[in-house]
C-alpha cells in the first residue's frame, strides 16, 4: 500500500467525513466482472485510492490487512437481504486488521470475527490491533475473538465504538496500554474471559449508555494513570467473588480516577466498585448511582498491595494473573501448579513443557472465573483407567468372567476412583453403583453384584490391562 499523506490539517478534517462529495466513488466487493478477487488486495486498493469499500457478502481473510502511515480504509456493509444480518469479515490470522502510525479504519454495518485459536497466546492478536496513533471507528457491528482480544490499543491510538456488541470468551475484550483514548456508546460487552475493559497507563476510557455483563473477573479494570468516565451504564453479573465489577487502582504511583453518574452496578458476585490506593473519585458515588446486591459490598477501599504478577513464571492460584492459551500443568509439581506459556521448562522442577499437558479452554475459563480446577494428573489417570481397566462379573463356571458394557464399566470405575479418594471419615461408606435402571447393585468395595429382584449375588472383578503403545 502506497502512503497517502494529507497535505494539510484541513485535509485531515475532510477525510473524517466519509460521505464528502469530493471523495472517490465506492469500490464494491465482490464486483460482478471479477472472479476470485482477493479481499486483502481490494482493501489495499481502497486504502491507496482513499475510496470507501462497499462489502456485499461475507469474506474470509487469509492474511492480516495492514494499514501503513496516514492510510485510511473505510468499509461499509450492505445488509444481506435474506436474513438482514451484517456481512462478516472473519479470519484465522494473528489479527484481522493491523493499524500503524496515524492510519485509520472506519467500519459501518459490518461484523468482525477473529477465529484464530492457538496454544501459544503470543501467536494470537486481536480483531483490530492498533499501534501508535492508529484510529479505529466502528458503528452498528459485532466484534468477536475466539482466543484473543476484540480491540488491542497501545501508545496514542484511538478507539471509538457505537452500537457495537463485543465478546472475547478467553481474554479481555478491550485492552488499552499507554495513552490510548477509548470511547464506547450504546455498546454491549458480554462474557469476557477476563475483563471487559482493561486499561493501564495514561489511558482515557469513556462509556456512555453501555451494558457489561457476565465478565469472568472484572467489567472494568483500570490502573496506573488511567482515567475512567462512565455514564448511564448497566454493569452486572461479574463472576469472581474476589474481584470488583469496577476496580480502579493507583498502582505504580499513578493518578488514576473514576467518574460515575446514573449507572447501575448490581448483582455482581464481588464488590461493586473497588478503589486501591489514592484514586481520585467522587464521594457521592453511591448517591448518584444504583449500587445493589453486590455480594462483596457496594464500594470497597483497599490499600495497595504487591504486584500480582511475579517473576517466577508460575500461576499457582486463581487469585493471581489471568490464565490464557498456552499455559500448562506441571505434572511433577501438581496439584494446581500452572506454568506461564512462554516458559519451556517448569521454573520449580525443570520438567519440560512437552512432557506435560496444556490447559484446555474450559480449564482457562474456570480458573479465570475463580473456580477450582481438578488436578489434571488425577483427571488424566481416571480417563486412562476407564480405557485400561475392565470390570467383569462372574458368569458361572461355564461362562467365566463376563465384561460389563462400556457405560457400566465407566460408572464402576468412576465410583471406584471416588471411593479410593475418600478421606478417612467417609471411608466406611460402602460405595454402590446402580445399573440397569435399578436391577443390579454393585458394591465396588466388597466387589459384589446383587440382583435387586432375586437377591442373587455374583462376584465382581476389576482388572487393569497393560497399555499397548
Amino acid at each position: 500500500m502506497a502512503e497517502n499523506k494529507p497535505s494539510s490539517e484541513n485535509d485531515v478534517g475532510d477525510r473524517e467525513n466519509v460521505g464528502s462529495s469530493d471523495q472517490q466513488p465506492l469500490l464494491v466487493f465482490p464486483r460482478d466482472d471479477t472472479v476470485n478477487e482477493n479481499f486483502e488486495d481490494v482493501c489495499a486498493m481502497a486504502a491507496d485510492q482513499d475510496r470507501p469499500l462497499h462489502l456485499t457478502q461475507n469474506v474470509v481473510l487469509h492474511d492480516v490487512v495492514r494499514l501503513r502511515k496516514h492510510q485510511r480504509l473505510v468499509i461499509q456493509g450492505r445488509r444481506i437481504e435474506q436474513n438482514q444480518k451484517n456481512p462478516t469479515i472473519s479470519g484465522d490470522v494473528h489479527s484481522l486488521f493491523l493499524l500503524n502510525n496515524q492510519s485509520q479504519l472506519i467500519v459501518e454495518n459490518v461484523d468482525l470475527s477473529h477465529t484464530l485459536s492457538s496454544d501459544d497466546h503470543r501467536d494470537v492478536g486481536a480483531a483490530v490491533n492498533l499501534r501508535y496513533k492508529g484510529s479505529f471507528r466502528m458503528t452498528r457491528g459485532k466484534i468477536a475473538s475466539t482466543a484473543g482480544f476484540c480491540c488491542w490499543a497501545v501508545q496514542k491510538s484511538t478507539v471509538q465504538l457505537e452500537e457495537c456488541d463485543l465478546c472475547s470468551p478467553t481474554r479481555s475484550s478491550v485492552v488499552c496500554f499507554g495513552k490510548p483514548v477509548c470511547t464506547l456508546s450504546h455498546c454491549s460487552i458480554s462474557d469476557a474471559g477476563v475483563h471487559a475493559i482493561c486499561a493501564r497507563g495514561a489511558c482515557r476510557i469513556g462509556l456512555d449508555e453501555c451494558t457489561i455483563f457476565n465478565s469472568a473477573a472484572r467489567a472494568i479494570y483500570a490502573y496506573a494513570n488511567a482515567s475512567v468516565t462512565i455514564t448511564r451504564c448497566n454493569i452486572y453479573g461479574t463472576i469472581r467473588p474476589d474481584k470488583a465489577a469496577i476496580e480502579v487502582s493507583a498502582a505504580g504511583g499513578g493518578e488514576a480516577s473514576l467518574t460515575m453518574k446514573d449507572c447501575r452496578v448490581v448483582d455482581n458476585f464481588g464488590a461493586g466498585v473497588r478503589f486501591r490506593g489514592p484514586v481520585k473519585h467522587s464521594l457521592s458515588i453511591e448517591v448518584e448511582n444504583c449500587m445493589e446486591n453486590n455480594a462483596g459490598g457496594n464500594v470497597d477501599y483497599q490499600e495497595l498491595e504487591e504486584q500480582e504478577e511475579g517473576p517466577t513464571g508460575l500461576r499457582e492460584k486463581a487469585g493471581g494473573s489471568s490464565y490464557r492459551r498456552g499455559d500448562w500443568w506441571c505434572r511433577r509439581c501438581q496439584p494446581n501448579h500452572v506454568v506461564v506459556g512462554k516458559h519451556d521448562h517448569c521454573p520449580s522442577c525443570g520438567l519440560e513443557k512437552s512432557a506435560n499437558r496444556l490447559l484446555t479452554v474450559q480449564e482457562i475459563s474456570q480458573y479465570n472465573q475463580g473456580r477450582n480446577v481438578p488436578s489434571p494428573v488425577e483427571t488424566d489417570d481416571r480417563e486412562n483407567n476407564r480405557q485400561l481397566v475392565t470390570w467383569s462379573f462372574d458368569g458361572d463356571d461355564d461362562k467365566g468372567w463376563i465384561p460389563y458394557d462400556p457405560e457400566s464399566n465407566r460408572q464402576l470405575e468412576d465410583m471406584y476412583q471416588l471411593f479410593c479418594l475418600q478421606d478417612a471419615e467417609n471411608a466406611g461408606n460402602d460405595p454402590v453403583v446402580i445399573l440397569c435402571n435399578g436391577k443390579y447393585r454393585v458394591n465396588v468395595k466388597s466387589m459384589e453384584q446383587v440382583n435387586t429382584e432375586t437377591q442373587f449375588l455374583r462376584l465382581v472383578r476389576r482388572r487393569k490391562e497393560s497399555k499397548v503403545a
